[in-house]
């Protein structure tokens, strides 16, 4: 039997993503978690620190740096020193760190549309201007091309830092290398910092693809480069809020570590230590290599589901768990409530900056997928 031929019970265990629609036959295929136990690695490391029975203030091990550097090397032929890392309580903390970050005089961040709510958020929260850059699909090759970020730059007035979240969330987007060393070309020129949140870069379907992080491909890109990376999402850990941030330059790290004295806590959670370390240990690499080939059988399923309903279409996906779909064509008036209506909870696209779609999460079992498949054509009749 395969390890997410079935999927955990979550509802009575605080889950945001089961709570939502607690009491009702509502199906939640919303927040970006998956309905999977972790691997039995990380289980087994959580026990032991559990069984310690210690809960005080924590900092990172000695062997935990060694890890990560190793890790990255392993898993994106990335070469990191164990001095450019700085441990965050998670992602989007680190994403409003950088957004605060002195030196932003311009007072622009490039943003790309679509984008997570987390990224549209942090620049308005610190005070600075979100600056958007629309993605199209390109009709030839089904791809997601992002459109020009300085020219978008240059019409909002000025520009600090490009932010960019490789593969994409929501759309599914891996960029190619030739993309990023454009992108990089427009920092350079623009003089911005690049912030890349690269958290699913383990989470890539397609078989003839890969996962270029920005910073690795030359040493003047990585100079100005933030990279925000976790475990969390690839071995469904973001309850315990670890994560890093790898910085080369050490004026840019300084800046980034001043602007997170005071907001964010230098002890970091244990329990999310010891699961980080022991999802990046290597230990866990046959797991998420059969949660690989699950969630690409389950992304095949929605899209040949899809193929087949009127009004509902979805360029393909390349990596993630989360199907990004085009509604635009029901003429719904709220398609969030529609669907609702027709027992199915998804994330609405307008809260990524594109109200024309709706987004799936499918890292659950092959039932339940089909359950919401047949659910999507149910209400996609009925509009």
């Amino acid at each position: 039997m395969s390890l997410f031929s079935q999927r955990a019970e979550r509802t009575g265990s605080d889950s945001m993503k089961w709570q939502k629609y607690a009491g009702s036959d509502i199906l939640p295929m919303w927040v970006a978690d998956m309905d999977f136990p972790a691997a039995p690695p990380i289980i087994e490391a959580l026990r032991e620190r559990v069984e310690h029975s210690v809960f005080g203030y924590s900092l990172p091990n000695t062997e935990l740096p060694e890890v990560v550097c190793t890790y990255f090397q392993r898993r994106w032929r990335w070469q990191i020193e164990p001095e450019w890392i700085t441990f965050s309580p998670g992602l989007g903390v680190a994403l409003h760190t950088v957004c605060r970050m002195n030196g932003l005089e311009r007072g622009g961040i490039v943003t790309p549309r679509p984008i997570y709510t987390a990224f549209r958020n942090a620049p308005a929260w610190a005070g600075k201007r979100m600056i958007e850059v629309g993605f199209r699909l390109d009709q030839t090759t089904g791809s997601w091309l992002l459109d020009d970020p300085a020219a978008a730059a240059a019409a909002g007035g000025g520009a600090d830092i490009l932010m960019l979240c490789n593969p994409h969330n929501p759309n599914g987007k891996v960029f190619g290398r030739k993309e990023l060393e454009a992108l990089a070309a427009a920092a350079e020129a623009g003089d911005w910092l690049i912030c890349a949140d690269e958290v699913h870069a383990d989470l890539i379907l397609e078989r003839d693809c890969r996962h270029f992080p920005i910073a690795s491909l030359a040493p003047e890109i990585s100079r100005r480069t933030i990279t925000l990376q976790s475990p969390s999402k690839a071995f469904n850990l973001p309850g315990l809020n670890f994560g890093v941030v790898v910085i080369e330059d050490e004026k840019l790290r300084n800046r980034y570590r001043q602007a997170a004295r005071g907001q964010v806590i230098d002890q970091l959670n244990p329990l999310g230590m010891a699961a980080g370390q022991a999802a990046w240990s290597g230990n866990c690499d046959e797991w998420l290599k059969q949660l690989i080939d699950h969630l690409r059988a389950n992304r095949d399923l929605i899209s040949e589901a899809i193929a087949a309903i009127d009004g509902i279409s979805m360029p393909h996906l390349a990596a993630t768990y989360l199907a990004w779909m085009d509604v635009s064509a029901l003429n719904l008036a709220d398609a969030s409530a529609h669907f609702i209506r027709h027992r199915l909870g998804m994330s609405p696209g307008a809260q990524y900056g594109d109200n024309s779609f709706m987004r799936l999460n499918f890292g659950t079992d092959r039932k339940t997928v089909q359950e919401a498949c047949r659910r999507l054509a149910n209400a996609a009749q009925a509009a």
